[in-house]
Parts: C-alpha cells; sequence; structure tokens
C-alpha cells in the first residue's frame, strides 16, 4: 500500500544565485602581430542568494579555448575580474567569456552566462627583400667582398623576431636574427665573403624559418648574379749559382700556404709559373754549400727574376800519430760546434781522417779512442778550403797480467776492480790473464776477488805510454762440511743455527742437519744452536784447498711449565717470581703472566728445584726431574700469610644505646675474599 501526502510551505523565500559576465576588456586597446594582450572579464552576482559551489570560467578566441580558470564561490552582489593573456594575430577575432562552464550552480536566470565581442582586426605583414648590393660591385679572386641586403615590411606591423639568411650558389654563408619589423620598416644585413673566381648566384632570404605569417609568402626572396674575374697570376725565375758559376741540381723551394720543390737545370735556373700574387719565403739549397734563404713579392701578372748565391762549404782533414810519430788507426774525430756534436769520422790505417761539407765558421774536433788520451784541437774552417788539423795523442796507462791460486792453478773468472776517480771492473779469462786501460796517469787501487779464494787488495802507480805486468795469487780457501745430530736418537737436527768464531751465518742446517762452509784456512770454532737442544761446540782446524768433516751433537733440552695458584681460593696468582735452581745455583728466573703460568725453556736435562715467591704468601719449593724433549708440567699452591680486614662503614660518632650494623670483608693481600661476609 503506498500512501501519498503533500506538504505545502507557506511564506518561505528561497534565494538564488545569478552569475552573469557584464563586460569583457583588453589591453593594449591597439595591437600588432605577434604582441601579447590581456583580457579582462566582469563576473557578478546579480541574483539573491551565494553560490553553494565553485564553478569555471572559459575564454575563448574565435570558437577556440584560451584558457579556463575555478572559483570556489560568488556572494550575492559581489563581481570578480578574471585575466587572460593572448598572444594576436592578424584577421577579425571574436571574444567570449562563459561563465558556470559545466552548469554547476542552480541559478534564477541560464542564459545570461556568456558575453560575446567583436575585436577590430588587422592585416598581415609582408617581408621582402628589397635590395642587395656587393662591395665591390665587380670583386677579383683573392679579395673579400661585402654583401648588403635590405629586408622590408611592406605590410603591417609585427614584433615577431625571424631569420634572415645569405646564400651563395644555393649555400648558407650566413645566418641573422632579427626582430619584428613595423609597417614600412626596413633592416640591412651585412656579410663579407672571401671570393672565389666564376660566376656565382647571390640569394638573400626573409623569414627563411617561416616564423610569421605574411600576405605574400612568395616574396620573401631575392637573386641576383655575381662575376669574380681570376687575378692575373706571376712567374718567378730563380738562378742559383756560386762564386765560380750556376749550380745544376740545387734544390728551390718556394713557400707561401704550401711549399712548392724544383730543382736547377744545368743552366742554374728554377721555374715557378703560375703563382698567386704576395708574399713568399724562397730557399735554395745544394750539396757541399749553405742554405740561402730569403723573402720575395710577386706581383699580379707580371714575372720575377731571383738571383741566389750560395757559398761553398770547406773542409777538415790531418792525421792523427802517437808520441813516436806512428799513425794510428781508428781513432775518433768529433766535428764540435757550440757544445755540441755535429758528425764524427775515424782515423784510417795511415792515420788519416777527413771531415767535408763543412760550413765556414769556427770549430772544435775532439779525438779520442779508448786506450789513448782525449784530446781537443780548435779549428776555422773556410769557404771551399780544406783545412788542416794533426793531433798528437799519448797512450793510456795499461796494466796486464795473470791470475792463479796457490797451487800455481790460474783462476778464471777472478772480480778485478780498479778505481781512482773513476771505477774500472773486469775478470780474468779462462787463462786467467787480465787487461785493463786506464784512465790517466797516478796511483790506483785494487781488488781481486774470486768465489772459493781469499781477496786481494793493492795499490799501484803508472804514468802515462806505460804497460806494466802485475801478477796476483789468491789463496784458496778451505771446505768445512758438518753434520748436527741429536745425541740421544742420532737423527738429524734441521734449521740449526750455525755459529763461526762468534759471527753468526746467514743460513741454517739442511733437513739432513748438514752444513758446507767455504771460508779461509785457519783454526774455527763452530758453535750449533737449535730449537729444544743445548748448545754445543767442536774446534776445527781447514786448510787451503781440503776439506774437513765434522759432527756434533747436540743434546736434547727439556722444558717445565707450571702455573701458581693461591691455595685457598684457588686463584691464579699474577707476578709472583718464580725461580729454577740446582743446589744453591739459580739457572733461570721467570714471573706468572696475568694468568699464574710460567715457563723454562732449553734446560740441560737433571734434578732442579723449582721456586715460588709472592708477597704475602709463603713460599713453595718443588723438586723438579727434567728429561730431553719432554715438558715437565706444574701446579704450585701459596698460603696466604696475610690477611686484610675492611669494616664497613668506616668509623664515626653514634650515640649510646644506637644499634651499629657492620659489615667485615677478609681478603688476602690482593684483594680475594677468603671467607664469607656477614652482619
Amino acid at each position: 500500500m503506498v500512501i501519498t501526502h503533500t506538504i505545502a510551505l507557506k511564506g518561505a523565500n528561497v534565494e538564488i544565485p545569478d552569475l552573469t559576465v557584464s563586460r569583457i576588456t583588453w589591453t593594449p586597446s591597439n595591437f600588432t602581430d605577434g604582441q601579447v594582450v590581456t583580457l579582462n572579464a566582469t563576473i557578478g552576482n546579480i541574483g539573491s542568494g551565494n553560490t553553494t559551489g565553485g564553478f569555471s570560467i572559459r575564454f575563448l578566441i574565435d570558437g577556440s579555448l584560451l584558457g579556463e580558470q575555478n572559483v570556489s564561490g560568488l556572494a550575492s552582489g559581489a563581481s570578480i575580474n578574471p585575466t587572460q593573456e593572448w598572444t594576436a594575430t592578424p584577421g577579425q577575432h571574436t571574444i567570449s567569456t562563459i561563465v558556470d562552464v559545466n552548469n554547476e550552480v542552480p541559478e534564477s536566470n541560464e542564459s545570461n552566462n556568456t558575453l560575446e565581442l567583436n575585436m577590430a582586426g588587422f592585416g598581415l605583414p609582408d617581408y621582402i627583400i628589397s635590395n642587395i648590393q656587393v662591395n665591390p660591385a665587380s670583386p677579383v679572386e683573392g679579395s673579400t667582398a661585402t654583401i648588403n641586403a635590405t629586408v622590408k615590411n611592406s605590410g603591417n606591423s609585427t614584433i615577431r623576431t625571424s631569420i634572415y639568411n645569405l646564400l651563395i650558389d644555393g649555400n648558407i654563408i650566413g645566418s641573422t636574427v632579427i626582430p619584428g619589423l613595423s609597417s614600412g620598416e626596413n633592416k640591412t644585413i651585412t656579410y663579407a665573403w672571401p671570393v672565389q673566381p666564376g660566376t656565382h648566384n647571390v640569394t638573400a632570404v626573409a623569414d627563411s624559418n617561416n616564423a610569421i605569417s605574411e600576405t605574400d609568402e612568395a616574396n620573401n626572396s631575392l637573386k641576383i648574379d655575381l662575376v669574380v674575374n681570376m687575378m692575373p697570376r706571376s712567374n718567378v725565375i730563380v738562378t742559383v749559382h756560386n762564386k765560380t758559376g750556376n749550380i745544376d741540381g740545387a734544390n728551390v723551394t718556394i713557400t707561401r700556404l704550401a711549399p712548392i720543390l724544383n730543382t736547377t737545370n744545368s743552366d742554374g735556373i728554377a721555374l715557378f709559373n703560375d703563382l698567386w700574387p704576395g708574399t713568399y719565403s724562397l730557399k735554395a739549397e745544394a750539396k757541399g754549400h749553405q742554405n740561402n734563404l730569403t723573402i720575395i713579392e710577386t706581383v699580379s701578372g707580371e714575372n720575377l727574376n731571383v738571383d741566389i748565391l750560395l757559398t761553398s762549404n770547406g773542409g777538415i782533414t790531418g792525421v792523427v800519430a802517437n808520441l813516436t810519430d806512428h799513425e794510428l788507426e781508428g781513432i775518433t774525430a768529433i766535428l764540435m760546434k757550440d757544445g755540441a756534436a755535429l758528425r764524427s769520422t775515424r782515423t784510417a790505417q795511415n792515420g788519416e781522417y777527413f771531415l767535408p761539407d763543412i760550413a765556414p765558421g769556427r770549430y772544435s774536433i775532439i779525438f779520442s779512442s779508448g786506450e789513448y788520451d782525449q784530446r781537443t784541437y780548435p779549428a776555422q774552417v773556410n769557404s771551399s778550403e780544406s783545412t788542416r788539423v794533426n793531433a798528437v795523442l799519448n797512450a793510456l796507462p795499461v796494466i796486464a797480467g795473470t791470475i792463479s791460486d796457490n797451487f800455481g792453478n790460474p783462476v778464471s773468472g777472478a772480480k778485478i776492480e780498479i778505481s781512482s776517480g773513476s771505477a774500472i771492473t773486469l775478470t780474468s779469462d779462462p787463462d786467467g790473464k787480465y787487461r785493463a786501460v786506464l784512465p790517466g796517469a797516478g796511483g790506483h787501487d785494487i781488488k781481486i776477488q774470486a768465489v772459493g779464494y781469499n781477496s786481494i787488495l793493492g795499490r799501484f802507480t803508472v804514468a802515462l805510454d806505460e804497460i806494466r805486468t802485475f801478477n796476483y795469487v789468491l789463496t784458496k780457501n778451505a771446505i768445512i762440511n758438518g753434520t748436527f745430530l741429536d745425541n740421544k736418537t742420532r737423527t738429524p737436527v734441521p734449521d740449526a743455527t750455525i755459529i763461526v768464531n762468534g759471527i753468526i751465518k746467514p743460513f741454517e742446517t739442511n733437513p739432513d742437519g748438514k752444513f758446507s762452509l767455504d771460508i779461509p784456512a785457519g783454526n774455527y770454532e763452530i758453535i750449533g744452536k737449535a730449537e729444544g737442544y743445548l748448545q754445543n761446540s767442536s774446534q776445527a782446524q781447514a786448510t787451503s784447498g781440503s776439506v774437513t768433516n765434522i759432527e756434533l751433537l747436540l743434546e736434547p733440552a727439556g722444558s717445565i711449565q707450571g702455573k701458581v695458584r693461591d691455595d685457598i681460593t684457588k686463584q691464579n696468582i699474577s707476578g709472583a717470581v718464580v725461580t729454577l735452581g740446582s743446589g744453591n745455583v739459580i739457572k733461570a728466573l721467570a714471573r706468572t703472566d696475568n694468568n699464574g703460568i710460567f715457563r723454562f725453556t732449553d734446560i740441560e736435562p737433571g734434578e732442579y728445584n723449582v721456586k715460588s715467591t709472592y708477597f704475602g704468601f709463603t713460599s713453595n719449593t718443588t723438586q723438579v726431574q727434567v728429561e730431553g724433549h719432554i715438558i715437565s708440567n706444574l701446579e704450585i699452591f701459596l698460603a696466604p700469610t696475610m690477611i686484610k680486614v675492611q669494616l664497613t662503614p668506616e668509623y664515626q660518632h653514634y650515640s649510646r644505646g644506637e644499634t651499629i650494623n657492620l659489615t667485615v670483608r677478609i681478603t688476602n693481600p690482593d684483594g680475594i675474599p677468603l671467607v664469607c661476609q656477614w652482619n
């Protein structure tokens, strides 16, 4: 069953808003193409009620959306002025503003939400190239032409920027961004172009990027023809000669941007045709002559004759001999100038040398050889002449001889070191012979050494042109071969330290307990040391060239390890003094570590007493039997002889009849509790 009731409300007034667009204005009122225009609308609520929610406002130009804005609400009788920017374009336009676009607000009148106005229009711009000028009007090859092109706006004004291009034969040689032009305004663009011979077309293009809408898009360019004439060339005739006549085969190089090489003919002439007018460097070269470099200037359409004189070089020759006028072969002659070596040669069998093709000037010649002293001579070289420079060299001192052993056998490979300011090192040959050229006269130190022999130190004196003989005898070393054995098991002792006459050798016994010494003859004490063994020694007499064999027995050593503890608390005692004694003799002393542990190592087998002492405790002496290769473990307890009593609280004033609670703590001297606390 459906029951329907109708209720009538009387005397109630319903307040309803009414949104309207009352006005649209724009700034500036007159504008040109590309200018930004600000649109301003007046939106009001002419209804009796406030809007209960938000709404949208929309701006349109020619029916196309420019922008949309949201408003949160508008009270009755209130108004707002929203704005919107628009970039102006040519032509007639209609501007519209719509309020409550989506009908979000119930209104008393829904037909007054839109206002549409017509805007006064303007025409399109029109860019043209009004003129192209080339300066000079008839450029010549090699010059630079200035090209001026004028851009004109023959239509309406615009502020839009655009790009201007200049092209030569279809190739862009310049591009410029120009701002917008007012109606009738001109803009001249200038470019410099290095011209090339031939006929060219020059094209100027306005608004090449089509940034501007124009009344005529087909008149943006202008093209002209430009003829560039070739520059008349020059010819250069070069004649190269010396004092005696023309030079055939001389190299002539002429350079402006790139070098051009030619060679003179039998008349000494080199031709260079069709050269560009301008400045060149010209260089002439010929064997046996100094180079000539000059600067020339060619003139368009004219021939240039250039005469080049080359100065002939000279040479240096001579003979190198010793003090007895004996010609020396193989001596090096070095040509020097200003401290720099230019070239070198060697003397022939007859002592002669020759340094040709030298530019005139002052030089020096250094004569040197491994067996002669170095000498320097001055030399003046003149054009077309040979300067003679003879040299006399002193032979350097030479020592020679034989290295043999004390049995008369040659020693091959012996190292010989000779020093007196500079050092010379050489070795004897398979026959024990040696020969050394010394750097100068005077005293020299000599040292001779060879593996398996005693070294020899000596000194000698020699003079220039002197050859002296020195024979040296090296005493052959002796060989001592030894073996270290365990005295108990007779097994090898590896890695044992070898001490010879108090000097520790930089090697140890091998896995078989063996070692070998290559030493000078004499008497030696050989000491053997190894971990876990007692040190032992043996005497050995070593004879030159002989082999001595020794066997050294090492007695195994024992070790003692123990811990010292408090007899009552069983706590470890750190810092206790432990002595190892035999009879009344103390053999070693140790202290316990933080864990109460002590150790004695490398102890000779036998009976020992181990005594432990610590402040506040009775000492303890323990007998122990030490055996080789065995670690004897001990645990030693010390009884405290002193106690420490701590009373808490400490003394203070009390009243008669007052109850006092005391805590008594009894510890050993190290603070370790001995008994429990009580109150």
